[in-house]
């Protein structure tokens, strides 16, 4: 009886492991909430990627930008990804002398973003990815990315 009782709790802790289990991916999204972005690939090339990002409201700001695969990797989270994203955005308001609210006025997009991006590198992973920020620069969403691959050259 103790070896059935055993048997039996340890078979709940694996499908109770096992149904927490979310890969990275996928967010957890109750099924009548819109995730706050929708990101789409619409054509690679070999140097060069088109896309679209529409944020669930119209109204907010966000950033969105690019990267290879192998250097977000670097990073242990994507709010990782984001703080050092928030550095950069710092020097560069520093050294340009401007208030965060000048800065991100210029470079967080509104509305639907559609937009190719050249002078990539063929046969190389990348990630474009975004995520809500007011403009005084506090990230509102988490980060929503698309990976996607260039093309190899053909002869």
């Amino acid at each position: 009886m103790k070896t059935k009782s055993s048997l039996l709790i340890a078979l709940f802790a694996i499908i109770t492991m096992l149904s927490g289990c979310n890969s990275e991916n996928e967010p957890n999204i109750k099924p009548d909430e819109k995730p706050d972005f929708n990101i789409e690939i619409l054509s690679t090339t070999e140097t060069s990627v088109s896309f679209r990002i529409t944020p669930k409201d119209a109204d907010m700001r966000y950033v969105a930008m690019m990267t290879t695969k192998s250097d977000f990797d670097e990073f242990n989270s994507d709010e990782a990804y984001i703080a050092d994203d928030i550095y950069y955005f710092e020097s560069i308001i520093n050294e340009q002398g401007k208030t965060a609210e000048e800065y991100y006025e210029e470079i967080l997009k509104k509305g639907t973003t559609e937009d190719t991006q050249k002078n990539l590198s063929p046969e190389t992973e990348y990630y474009l990815y975004a995520y809500g920020m007011t403009l005084q620069g506090e990230v509102t969403t988490k980060m929503y990315k698309m990976a996607f691959t260039t093309s190899a050259v053909t002869i």
